[in-house]
């Protein structure tokens, strides 16, 4: 199973972080790109809490994701991801279900390796 890492950085200079990672030999793996992400509550339905189905749109790419946070450290979040066909379509179904929609977000994301 793959497990996924992120963080949030703030207040930074984007070009003087670029310049430090290619000085890194780092290498651009995708170029910025616009994610949108809906995240839809499971817990109204089960009673358990910590559990979620993510939409996320990358490009062109959208996946839907079941996570369950089993615990507090980085990596206990269990994670089921496919890839759907469309993000307002697979929206519109997943309202069907009463999941009530807890957030959606944008946000702008580039990968570097090393």
């Amino acid at each position: 199973m793959f497990h996924e890492y992120e963080t949030k950085v703030l207040d930074i200079n984007i070009a003087e972080i670029e310049e430090k990672l290619h000085k890194l030999w780092a290498a651009l793996l995708e170029d910025e790109v616009l994610m949108k992400r809906r995240v839809f509550d499971v817990e109204s339905h089960s009673g358990n809490k910590g559990k979620r189905f993510r939409l996320r749109q990358k490009g062109d790419k959208t996946t839907l994701t079941y996570k369950e946070r089993n615990g507090l450290d980085v990596g206990s979040t269990l994670e089921l991801e496919t890839k759907v066909g469309d993000f307002d379509v697979m929206t519109e179904m997943l309202q069907k279900l009463e999941r009530s929609t807890m957030v959606y977000q944008e946000n702008k994301r580039k990968v570097y390796s090393r």
